[in-house]
Parts: C-alpha cells; sequence; structure tokens
C-alpha cells in the first residue's frame, strides 16, 4: 500500500517522508518510544495517513500498552479500563482511512488477542487473511499469510466456550489438552460400555453432546431459496430440517455444559431455525401461556393433535433456548427466568387441561423427565439471580423452590422413568438436578450462617452452618466423581465440617 499523500504539499510530503524513515530507523533498533514520536510528529503533519498510523500501532503493540483510540498512549502513561479500551478500538485510524490495509486489521486483532477478546480479533484477523492475494505471493508474503492464518486459527480456538450463566467455563489452550470435555467424553464411552460401569459423568457428557451436535449439524444446513416473479414481489423461502430445537434442547437439558458457538454465525443459524420452524409449526412465539392454551384448544378442535403437537413443542422449547442463550450472553439470568418460566407454565397448563391424552399426542415435552429438566435450568438461573437480603431474588424462594424439585424428583424416581433409557438420561434428569438443589440449598444456609454470624448468634451460625455441611455432601454425592460438580460440592463440605469458624465466615 502507498502513502496517499497528494492532498499535501511538496514540502510536507517531504518531511513525512523523512519522519517516517527516521522511526523506521528506531523501530529496527527496537526503540519503540522514539520510532511512535516520530510517527506522531508525521501524524501532525496528515492525520490521514493510514500507513503511518499503523506504524506507530506497531510501536504500541511492541510496548504491550492498549490504550483508547488508535491504541496511543495515554497522556500520563495510565492504562485505561479493559472496556473503555475496547469501546473505542475500532476507531482504529488504519482500519478506518483504509478498510483494505492488511496490517492495519493484523495489528487491530493483535491488540484485541492481548485484551482477551477473540471473538472480536478473530473478524480482523480473516479480514487480514482474506485481503492478501491468495496466489504470486513474495516469500517474505507467504510466510506473513501463514502467521495471520495461525493467528485466526488461534482466535477461533479460544473462541470455543461453554457459556454457563454468562460467563466462560471452558477456554482451554492448546498445550492444556488437544480435545475439549465433550469430545475425551465420547472417547471414554466404548471402554465404559464394554466394563458395563454406568459410573462416569462421560455418560452424562457424551449424550448431551451428541444431541447438541446433531442439532447444529442440522442447523447448518437450513438454505434460503429465493421464489420466483418479479424482482418487487419475490419472497425467501428456506428449506431444512425439522426438530433442530428438539435436539439442542435436549442436550441442553442433558448438560448445559456443552453449549458453546464454535461458529461466527451461531446466532444468524440459530435466529433463521427458530423462524423456520416456527412458521412450519404455526407455533406461538410471542403470546401468553394462557393465550396458547386457548389458541391450542381452538386448533385442536379444527385440526387435530398432528398440528397441534409440533406448535407446543416449538412454543415451549423455542422459550427454553431464547431464555437460556440470551441470559448466557448478557449475563442477565432475569431473562432466562422469564422464557423458561413461560416455558414451564405452558407445560402445566396443558398438563391440566388434557391431563388423559396420550404422550404420543401431546408430544416429548409433556414427559415428566422433560418438565423436571426445566425445572432444574429455572433453579440454577434462580441461583444465579440471587442478589442479596433486599433483592427481587431472595434465599428463601430459592430454598422453597429447592425444596419443591427434590420432593417431586423423589415422587419420580424411579417408577416414573421411561425404560431402556442410557445411564446418562437417569444421572441428567434425577441424580444431578438433586445435586444442584441440595447446592442451592446448602448456599442458603451457609449465607443464613453468616447472617446469623453478623447479629453475634453463636448459636444460630452453628446449627445453619452444620446444615450446609451437611447439605454440600448430600450435593456432592448426587455426582458422579469424576465430575467437576462433585468436587465443587466435596471442598466447601469439608471447609465447613471440618474447618474453622473463621475461613467459614468468610465463604
Amino acid at each position: 500500500m502507498a502513502d496517499n499523500t497528494n492532498h499535501l504539499s511538496a514540502n510536507d510530503s517531504a518531511r513525512i517522508g523523512e519522519l517516517k524513515a527516521e522511526g523506521n530507523a528506531f523501530y529496527l533498533q527496537k526503540n519503540l518510544e522514539a520510532a511512535a514520536n516520530k510517527y506522531s510528529k508525521a501524524l501532525e503533519i496528515d492525520d490521514k495517513n493510514a500507513v503511518i498510523y499503523c506504524n506507530r500501532a506497531a510501536c504500541r503493540l511492541g510496548q504491550s500498552r492498549y490504550t483508547v483510540s488508535t491504541l496511543r498512549w495515554a497522556e500520563k502513561g495510565e492504562l485505561v479500563k479493559k472496556r473503555e479500551a475496547l469501546a473505542k478500538l475500532t476507531r482504529l485510524e488504519a482500519v478506518k482511512l483504509d478498510p483494505q490495509y492488511i496490517k492495519a486489521h493484523a495489528r487491530l486483532a493483535t491488540a484485541l488477542d492481548a485484551l482477551d477478546e477473540p471473538a472480536d480479533s478473530s473478524i480482523h484477523w480473516e479480514r487480514a487473511v482474506n485481503l492478501m492475494p491468495n496466489e504470486n505471493l513474495s516469500a517474505t508474503e507467504v510466510k506473513q499469510r501463514a502467521a495471520y492464518v495461525q493467528s485466526l486459527e488461534a482466535a477461533r480456538r479460544k473462541k470455543v466456550q461453554v457459556l454457563v450463566d454468562g460467563k466462560s467455563l471452558i477456554n482451554l489452550k492448546k498445550e492444556q489438552t488437544e480435545h475439549l470435555p465433550w469430545e475425551l467424553a465420547t472417547a471414554m464411552i466404548p471402554e465404559l460400555r464394554e466394563a458395563q460401569n454406568p459410573n462416569s459423568s462421560a455418560w452424562v457428557i457424551s449424550a448431551a453432546y451428541e444431541d447438541f451436535r446433531e442439532g447444529i449439524k442440522n442447523m447448518k444446513l437450513l438454505r434460503p431459496v429465493k421464489t420466483g416473479g418479479t424482482e418487487a414481489s419475490e419472497a425467501t423461502m428456506f428449506f431444512g430440517h425439522f426438530g433442530v430445537l428438539t435436539s439442542l434442547s435436549n442436550g441442553l437439558l442433558r448438560d448445559r455444559r456443552i453449549f458453546h458457538m464454535n461458529d461466527d454465525k451461531f446466532l444468524d443459524y440459530y435466529n433463521q431455525q427458530v423462524m423456520f420452524e416456527a412458521q412450519n409449526s404455526q407455533a406461538w412465539m410471542s403470546e401468553t401461556p394462557v393465550e396458547i392454551l386457548r389458541l391450542a384448544r381452538e386448533r385442536l378442535a379444527s385440526e387435530g393433535w398432528d398440528k397441534v403437537r409440533p406448535a407446543l413443542s416449538v412454543s415451549v422449547r423455542g422459550r427454553f433456548l431464547r431464555g437460556f442463550i440470551q441470559a448466557g450472553l448478557t449475563k442477565r439470568p432475569d431473562i432466562a427466568l422469564q422464557f423458561i418460566g413461560h416455558a414451564i407454565e405452558i407445560i402445566e397448563l396443558c398438563k391440566k387441561e388434557w391431563p388423559d391424552v396420550p404422550g404420543s399426542d401431546r408430544g416429548a415435552i409433556f414427559q415428566t423427565a422433560f418438565l423436571l429438566g426445566l425445572r432444574a435450568e429455572w433453579l440454577e438461573q434462580y441461583f444465579s439471580a440471587y442478589n442479596g437480603v433486599n433483592g427481587q431474588f431472595t434465599l428463601e424462594t430459592l430454598e422453597k423452590e429447592a425444596d419443591k424439585l427434590i420432593t417431586d424428583l423423589n415422587a419420580v424416581f424411579p417408577h416414573q422413568l421411561p425404560q431402556n433409557v442410557d445411564p446418562g438420561f437417569i444421572l441428567s434428569f434425577y441424580s444431578y438436578p438433586m445435586g444442584h438443589a441440595y447446592a442451592a440449598k446448602a448456599f442458603c444456609r451457609s449465607k443464613m450462617a453468616k447472617r446469623a454470624n453478623q447479629r453475634n448468634d453463636y448459636q444460630e451460625w452453628r446449627k445453619y452452618t452444620q446444615e450446609a455441611g451437611a447439605l454440600y455432601l448430600q450435593a456432592a454425592q448426587r455426582y458422579m466423581k469424576d465430575d467437576e460438580n462433585h468436587l465443587c460440592e466435596l471442598l466447601p463440605s469439608s471447609e465447613i465440617l471440618y474447618g474453622d469458624r473463621n475461613l467459614i465466615i468468610s465463604r
């Protein structure tokens, strides 16, 4: 790329050339501060020179300081907060002035990598790669392209993550493992099956991943097709697989930890799939649960269960998925509570309306395990939403809902479970939800113990502390010993039952 100096006088162009050459010399000598100063002086003459901006950005990157506009040093050398930097990083002048400038995208991507934002950095690495020619490259360009591709792949690997409660729980680096948890779990299944060993979390994770992967695979097969007619009258129709929402929701209800987005277009694919299934089933995506019951009655009277069943399924699963995904992306568990709560209400209203209708007519969403899975997820989201004594979400409600879930799970197991299910099914829809519920109760008791300690009520503190320790232990026992949740609940139990008072209070 050439410097665009057509708008400058001959003297200014010559001076910029001198300053750039001096800056380049300092840069080669690793004197980055001096180089940056030369480039800054050049920009005082021409503030529209993308090459100079990019060169100065290279100096800032070399100094490992990432500041607001154009990655400049802050005036007094202070680093800005990460979010403030990200809000203005997109103002990198080199990218703004010349969107086709390869090095500008590469340097912006490098800064975003340093700020641990692989989703954004991968966009600019990909642009840098795509802007490079595909043939007749020099040896230097071949080496540069290979470096960009390697950085792009690294950013994409880092972006593969599980969103749970709005944060990344899995962010694996290549040196840690070459496989993700669900891949490892799937590889364990043949040996577990041969040994007839049901006692592993691999059954849970692998089965959940199989459902989720099937959904993702079919979701990407959805294709838009333009209908005939004039340009003004033509429309777009979609052709694809019906049942993707079933696979995705089944996978997440089995184990929420398998959720991940390893494709930049995941949300685009997903939104199109929801629209496709909603239109084909004539689902009720915006109505209230009570309105859905009324509309379902009317459709049942005129068209029968074959038309009502898919509409209810998409209406329920769509709300669950919307709540789960949107809450994860926005860190707003209250959103999940709203949509998952509506999904639960729809099922309960319809079960009351049609209590004796066979499951083959009503559909899988009316199976006891499915409803318990929704309630377990609702409890998890409420746990995440809890915000203290005077907040909207209280310990009293959390413990009350946990108790209700434990009671209902005990009423179901084992006589109401489907026949011929895999080992992971029982863990996913009975043992693990029970563990979540006991952990929620333990959390409530530990908070109550802390309140008692603040009141200097030692007797109450001791009572709630002992109860919390016993409940954490009960929670740990519901998970397989090779599951991370087993250790997560066992540790606080050990601290409480065998630790000292100061340690317990600090939790």
